[in-house]
């Protein structure tokens, strides 16, 4: 009897500290990203890479469609964001699903994140005063961005 008490309370020991670890445990997902053939841009400032891609989607508003609006938690920034995907009608399915992720705050709507497909590359920007790490989501189809 004594012997399984022990067994139990290892084992408890050992589910907490998986789930404290899961919990704030957070592996950047560059090298990932940059293995399935994102780049990232990094040589315009992020409110540089924010207003062309407004401009981008309003120069072809026509040409964007509501593809998913969701929430969800983000490790990298510790708490709820929203992620909206916008379509790019232009661009087959085939060739890419989902043309466009924002990921924005959810409490103030500021864009920490943006991932595109455009000219056949596949760009992923963030803001790296708000995070060292793009969210962690890696996309396992070759054709989708997140």
């Amino acid at each position: 009897m004594l012997v399984l008490n022990a067994k139990e309370s290892s084992m408890k020991i050992l589910i907490t500290f998986f789930i404290v670890f899961s919990t704030y445990s957070m592996e950047c997902v560059s090298h990932s990203l940059k293995e399935i053939g994102f780049s990232f841009a990094t040589k315009k400032e992020f409110s540089v890479i924010e207003s062309d891609l407004d401009k981008w989607i309003k120069e072809n508003q026509d040409d964007f469609i509501l593809d998913y609006q969701s929430r969800m938690f983000s490790s990298v920034h510790k708490k709820f964001v929203s992620v909206l995907s916008l379509d790019n009608i232009q661009t087959s399915e085939e060739e890419m699903f989902g043309d466009l992720i924002l990921i924005r705050d959810l409490a103030s709507g500021d864009l920490l994140e943006a991932r595109w497909y455009k000219y056949g590359l596949k760009i992923i920007a963030f803001d790296r005063k708000k995070a060292n790490c793009p969210v962690a989501v890696v996309p396992i189809a070759v054709n989708t961005l997140f």
